[in-house]
């Protein structure tokens, strides 16, 4: 989850930049913020599931 926390920081930089079209920028955030959204569940769960 840190991996694709930072990848989202370099998109940022990247969109800033301007060293991509913006469509292809886009497309990476989307994929990113899922892929974020879906490591963020998993940890959540296996931290339910661990024993108090």
């Amino acid at each position: 989850m840190e991996e694709a926390d930072e990848t989202q920081f370099w998109l940022e930089i990247i969109e800033e930049l301007k060293y991509l079209n913006h469509e292809k920028l886009e497309d990476l955030k989307m994929e990113c913020d899922e892929i974020v959204k879906v490591m963020s569940s998993y940890k959540k769960k296996l931290s339910d599931n661990l024993p108090k």
